[in-house]
């Protein structure tokens, strides 16, 4: 019932207008209910008390919801809205000023607050509440000082079944159906904040994350690279920046499809998170481009081994409907602090050791050279470059 109202087309003010509105439909059915059952209750009461001018207005009210609701249609929310409030506050003035705190008017009151302050604002609300207050405390006043006097003996009233048939239309019935309203209104609402929030996250994680294989971006992957580096400036330790480049992906893109070739992009992109500890990061930077920023080592050993396993496990063969793909890697790696002491001269050496790995014979890994305050390499060619076994 709840998800009718939150269409995904329209946006969160135009969806929450609609639960609104569906909150005040509901009450107005209610209200109905209670004009056609309750005012035939309300008025049998006149064969104890006799005809009085209460009974008139429970009649005329009747018919004017009764009026409204077959015409609903027509009316805007606020109208629909106004005079539901304002029928609720009239039985309720009428109701204390009648029969005092023997009738229902001050739950009808009561009950006007709380619409109030759900479909306006709580200042709107404290104002509804006031004026309430104010009126009830004139009723009692007026009361007490005979002012006021009830139309017929308190005695004889509540010995009447009918009073209490009355009483329980306008104290308890009425209260449900609105509180039942209210209840599902905090349930749609609560679902369009979830549903805005998720929007906002997903958005979020467009912004961040490759929308094909669900790795990051690359500005994504400078950051969690600039955090590696300050965490192991701190310790001491070393951090590896993989630059890896699909070998043979363009034979398969024009040979199979992009269709195939998104297929090995999502595939290879499963296998470099499986190999990963939690601490890593993965990134698609390009095409067929990917880094791998492994922080927290002691050696390029350890390093060696990650970068042989990941050419490993990228020439495994992939499958695609049927037909077995086989793609290899070429990989450029950058240590810090060893090749460069900052983000951006890591990524270049990397970046320039996986194209001297291609063209020595690609589906290899070799490290990069220190590299020189003006920002070149030492020579073009990448140190302990290593064939895949």
């Amino acid at each position: 019932m709840i998800k009718k109202y939150l269409n995904s087309a329209e946006t969160p003010a135009e969806q929450l207008l609609n639960i609104r509105d569906a909150l005040v439909s509901y009450i107005w059915k209610g209200v109905v209910v209670l004009a056609i059952f309750g005012t035939p209750a309300s008025v049998s009461r006149s064969l104890a008390t006799g005809w009085l001018p209460l009974y008139t207005f429970h009649i005329s009210l009747a018919a004017i919801v009764v009026s409204i609701f077959v015409f609903r249609e027509k009316l805007s929310f606020s109208v629909r809205a106004s005079v539901l409030l304002a029928i609720f506050f009239m039985i309720g003035v009428v109701g204390i000023f009648t029969l005092g705190i023997l009738g229902a008017g001050l739950w009808w009151l009561v009950i006007s607050i709380f619409l109030v302050s759900t479909l306006y604002s709580l200042k709107a609300g404290i104002v509804a509440a006031t004026s309430s207050l104010f009126l009830f405390f004139i009723s009692g006043y007026g009361f007490v000082n005979g002012i006021l006097v009830m139309p017929v003996d308190a005695n004889e009233y509540v010995t009447q079944t009918s009073s209490w048939i009355t009483f329980l239309f306008g104290a308890s019935v009425m209260p449900v159906i609105v509180f039942l309203a209210i209840a599902m209104f905090q349930r749609a609402t609560a679902s369009l904040l979830e549903e805005v929030h998720r929007q906002r996250m997903e958005m979020e994680r467009m912004a961040t994350h490759d929308q094909l294989t669900g790795l990051l971006l690359l500005n994504m992957a400078q950051d969690r690279l600039q955090m590696a580096l300050n965490s192991a400036h701190r310790s001491g330790r070393k951090v590896a920046l993989l630059f890896i480049d699909l070998d043979g992906f363009k034979t398969i893109n024009d040979t199979f499809g992009h269709e195939a070739g998104d297929h090995v992009l999502i595939e290879v992109s499963k296998r470099l998170v499986a190999i990963l500890r939690d601490e890593d990061t993965a990134a698609r930077i390009g095409g067929d481009e990917f880094i791998l920023i492994l922080g927290n080592l002691n050696d390029s050993e350890v390093i060696s081994q990650i970068a042989q396993r990941v050419i490993s496990e990228i020439s495994e063969p992939i499958n695609f409907s049927g037909k077995s793909m086989f793609v290899g890697a070429s990989i450029g790696i950058g240590l810090y602090p060893d090749h460069a002491d900052n983000a951006e001269a890591l990524r270049r050496v990397a970046d320039e050791a996986m194209y001297v790995v291609k063209k020595s014979g690609k589906n290899r890994f070799g490290f990069a050279q220190k590299c020189r305050d003006d920002g070149s390499n030492n020579t073009s060619k990448p140190d302990g470059l290593q064939p895949q076994h």
